[in-house]
């Protein structure tokens, strides 16, 4: 049985041409920036990469259910006690003098218009 050896071109030298791709060439100066980085800021740009390149996203972290539950009520009472304060701050909000004195007199020049009619 023969084995059949397979055509390779050989290399010389300074003729060797490359070819680029030009979608990947952002890939690659993020992946040269990766290399350039260390600790978590290599982790962050990796997800990073990764998500660009169609990763889907990691999931969320695992929170006990009580503590969810406190959180949401917690919450709701700061909201419920955030529209109560701003109702009476509403309801017991003071005109400024300036505008009091301008609806008494306009009531004033209403009154006279009437009359000369």
């Amino acid at each position: 049985m023969k084995v059949k050896q397979r055509k390779t071109n050989k290399v010389e030298g300074d003729n060797e041409e490359v070819f680029i791709r030009l979608g990947d060439v952002p890939l690659d100066i993020l992946r040269f920036n990766i290399s350039m980085q260390s600790g978590a800021e290599r982790k962050e740009t990796r997800k990073s990469l990764l998500l660009k390149m169609g990763a889907k996203k990691p999931k969320n972290k695992y929170i006990n259910y009580k503590e969810v539950m406190q959180n949401r009520a917690k919450a709701k009472r700061e909201a419920e006690m955030y529209t109560v304060e701003r109702c009476a701050n509403f309801v017991n909000k003071k005109l400024p003098l300036k505008q009091a004195k301008k609806k008494g007199k306009d009531k004033g020049r209403d009154k006279l218009r009437k009359r000369a009619f």
